[in-house]
């Protein structure tokens, strides 16, 4: 009862301070990068000399580089720690009770076959911190966007251009100057995850998940001008100019946020098909619920649904147990654009005892490939995750995993961290 009574005050504590933020808050998450100067591109200031002045604007349609980063921001996707636990179990009619069915503590982020067995009630939390770094390779800390001169005219960027009245000199072909955004990209997102499965039949298991997400973005913005070569002829001073506060956009921008609230809950359900020493089958089915905060880049706005089918053997090796493992399902609604993906993972966990106590070291291979590539963000994600299990007291066992990017496709972490607990009771 002492942990359903921590479980739930700090889904209260964290909920409360989503609704709180949420009320008083200036501007979504979401719409932090794509709002920079206005969201409209930049305003320059008209150039000093009246004989040649006129409002500048460097259109907004190269802002869709940005776009791909809010996009990326959108499906954050973190590692989803395995709503089983650690522990399984199976009643042993010549001792009328249940005992532990596995030697291995199992994988951190797969599913494994076995099941919790009837009536046994698994939960746990776990706490995961992702400091993004990159995007598509480049490093957050040095993107840049570049923005192409309004056509005033209609009659492409060659033209207008401005020559001096005598033309002793050539013209200034001065639709074809370009502006350049440097920017500087802080995002970072803490989730708490708490979760649980119930065993309702000893074949038969079911499983939430519910995230708690703090997201914080810290976004700068500098612009400088690039003139074209054809500047170089023109004697009369700069056609466009930094704005001036009053007239035109300041050449730095920012914009800053954080925001903490539930993310989509998942929710999910496991047979076991086969449990034999040498091979245990679980088909499974996995719904996302859209109930986190799409513009706090929080979850998806839509219902998420994943079969899976999950594969293991057992072989003693080294005085322990070897379990390698394989996992692999189809989400429907898995990106921002309702896009679909197939999720994978593959992998072993290896258990013994050590010193009096089971601890179990997971390696596994994860991916996801995107069936429909209708926004060019992180179509095909591949990641190394190494953690470890340590059962250091009765059913109460603590983990801590490291998961890095084997690819630069999307919004990518250099390691993402997580540590948790797990208890198994009744």
């Amino acid at each position: 009862m002492r942990f359903f009574s921590i479980l739930f005050a700090c889904m209260f504590f964290f909920s409360f301070t989503s609704f709180s933020k949420s009320v008083y808050a200036d501007k979504a998450l979401i719409d932090l990068i794509p709002g920079l100067y206005g969201g409209d591109g930049v305003q320059l200031r008209a150039a000093d000399d009246p004989r040649f002045s006129h409002q500048p604007h460097f259109q907004a349609d190269a802002l869709v580089q940005l776009s791909q980063l809010t996009t990326a921001a959108s499906e954050i996707s973190f590692p989803i720690p395995s709503s089983q636990g650690g522990f399984t179990f199976e009643f042993d009619p010549v001792l009328n009770e249940f005992t532990r069915s596995s030697d291995s503590l199992g994988p951190i982020f797969a599913e494994r076959p076995q099941t919790v067995g009837k009536n046994k009630i698994n939960l746990g939390f776990s706490y995961t911190f992702i400091d993004f770094t990159r995007f598509d390779g480049n490093d957050l800390d040095n993107l840049s966007v570049t923005l192409s001169h309004e056509d005033e005219d209609g009659d492409g960027p060659d033209l207008p251009s401005i020559s001096i009245p005598t033309g002793s000199v050539p013209g200034y072909t001065y639709e074809r100057d370009k502006v350049i955004i440097d920017l500087d990209v802080e995002l970072k997102s803490h989730i708490f995850s708490f979760y649980g499965t119930y065993g309702i039949t000893d074949k038969l298991d079911f499983g939430f998940l519910i995230p708690v997400i703090r997201n914080e973005l810290d976004v700068n913005a500098v612009y400088r001008i690039e003139n074209h070569s054809s500047r170089a002829f023109w004697p009369l001073g700069d056609i466009h100019v930094f704005g001036d506060g009053a007239n035109g956009d300041l050449s730095n921008d920012s914009a800053d946020g954080d925001e903490t609230g539930i993310g989509d809950i998942i929710l999910r359900a496991k047979y076991n098909v086969l449990d034999k020493p040498r091979l245990k089958i679980s088909p499974a089915l996995e719904i996302r619920l859209p109930t986190g905060d799409e513009d706090e880049l929080m979850g998806l706005n839509r219902l998420g649904l994943k079969p899976l089918l999950i594969l293991s053997t057992n072989m003693p090796v080294w005085g322990g147990v070897l379990s390698p493992h394989f996992n692999i399902g189809y989400e429907i609604n898995a990106g921002a654009k309702g896009q679909d993906e197939i999720d994978y993972t593959v992998g072993f966990d290896y258990g013994r005892e050590l010193y009096g106590d089971l601890a179990t070291l997971a390696v596994d291979l994860i991916g996801s490939y995107e069936t429909q590539k209708r926004d060019d963000v992180g179509d095909d994600i591949i990641d190394m995750s190494v953690g470890a299990k340590w059962n250091f007291h009765k059913q109460n066992l603590l983990y801590f995993n490291a998961l890095f990017p084997l690819n630069d496709q999307g919004l990518r972490a250099d390691v993402i961290l997580t540590a948790g607990y797990d208890i198994a009771l009744r």
